[in-house]
């Protein structure tokens, strides 16, 4: 639902409880949402960060004008088209041992927003959820290489087993040759 630039600058913040209590439900649906689509098998890449930047972009203060934009490495998603001038807020995509991947950015239109307009959850929900993508995408890279361990090592068996053939006939030829050269002798 779309939410209106607020006229008075105080009505930037969540005032009452129950406006804090439904962003806070709006960031654990968000989480709880993320972490189902991180560990589906069956869907690419692409797809799956796709509806995480969704996803995040339901769960901001302003959705109708949160652009969610994740890059990481030769994947590149935006939710929306971006704005000439933007604040945003941006989280690193790490690797466990470090690595940069990408980053999660969430824009708001300058001219309208500042960086006041965020919360300070909204950004330790980008931080979690940009460590779970970094563990989701260390899973997938993890996968590819050992799939191709695996082909390598059906090559190798192949390679084997075709060596052993190879070998059998050629001692299968050279008994008859080596008769033939006693004879000729």
């Amino acid at each position: 639902m779309y939410e209106p630039f607020p006229k008075n600058p105080y009505d930037m913040y969540p005032n009452t409880l129950k406006e804090k209590l439904k962003e806070r439900i709006k960031e654990l649906e968000c989480l709880y949402e993320v972490s189902n689509l991180l560990y589906q098998q069956d869907c690419s890449v692409d797809s799956i960060l796709g509806s995480v930047g969704l996803s995040i972009r339901r769960a901001l203060r302003h959705p109708g004008d949160a652009i969610v934009e994740l890059r990481l490495d030769g994947y590149h998603t935006l939710t929306n088209a971006l704005p000439k001038e933007t604040v945003f807020l941006e989280s690193r995509l790490d690797a466990l041992d470090g690595s940069y991947f990408g980053y999660i950015e969430v824009h708001y239109p300058k001219p309208i927003y500042t960086k006041n307009h965020f919360l300070k959850e909204e950004l330790l929900l980008i931080n979690e959820i940009a460590s779970s993508v970094g563990a989701f995408y260390e899973r997938h890279l993890n996968r590819e290489r050992e799939a191709v361990v695996r082909k390598n090592a059906q090559l190798v068996d192949r390679l084997s087993i075709l060596a052993e053939i190879t070998a059998g006939i050629a001692h299968e030829i050279n008994t008859p040759l080596g008769n033939i050269l006693g004879y000729v002798s």
